[in-house]
């Protein structure tokens, strides 16, 4: 296809096919969808500017699609490992606001507060967070073999955590002020907030 006009039936399938394989990669690796548009459109121009120039469109993008798809949604992103602990933050957060309102009903507590066994919970929280966040970030490189069994490992593994936590966290009633239990909430949605934002603010645009 070398030096192929990118207004040709030929480099034109060649071109959308690319384009189809890099948003399937990036849906599965959970880019938004107004992300995606943009960066589909960036992409489509510089592929058809190389094709312009006589360059083969297959080789800028490179044999492993996966790794080029990443490398470009990527270059712009910023602190992507921020959206992750923010979203694990705000996971703390709410199950300990919820375990501390769900206390008086769960033991002898007379107010709000943990009941025995609680803190585990609010240990292990954010485990299943991070790991389906990782596992979301590199799903595309993945079989649905592979994804499946990732998957179920995360869950089990959770499970097994929690029941080591309880058996070694102190079980003890944890009694709380609603000024504290209110904090655990703003808490949460801040972070659940500022998190949501970095999913679905428009990126800025790539330098030509």
């Amino acid at each position: 296809m070398n030096g192929a006009n990118p207004s040709s039936p030929g480099a034109d399938r060649v071109i959308e096919g690319i384009l189809g394989q890099i948003n399937r990669f990036w849906r599965r690796s959970g880019v938004p969808r107004v992300e995606r548009q943009d960066r589909l459109s960036e992409l489509r121009i510089h592929l058809c500017e190389a094709a312009e120039e006589g360059r083969d469109v297959a080789e800028v993008v490179g044999s492993d699609v996966a790794a080029f798809a990443s490398g470009w949604i990527q270059a712009d992103r910023a602190l992507p490992w921020l959206d992750i602990v923010l979203r694990a933050l705000a996971t703390v957060a709410v199950v300990f606001g919820a375990l501390a309102v769900a206390g008086p009903f769960a033991s002898d507590l007379g107010g709000l507060g943990i009941a025995h066994g609680g803190l585990a919970l609010v240990l292990v929280s954010p485990v299943p967070v991070l790991c389906f966040d990782l596992l979301r970030m590199y799903r595309a490189r993945l079989s649905w073999e592979a994804d499946m069994v990732l998957s179920i490992a995360i869950v089990v593994g959770t499970v097994l955590l929690a029941l080591v936590l309880a058996a070694v966290v102190p079980q003890v009633d944890l009694e709380l002020t609603l000024a504290a239990v209110l904090a655990a909430f703003v808490l949460g949605a801040a972070c659940s907030g500022a998190s949501w934002k970095m999913r679905h603010t428009r990126r800025t645009t790539r330098p030509s």
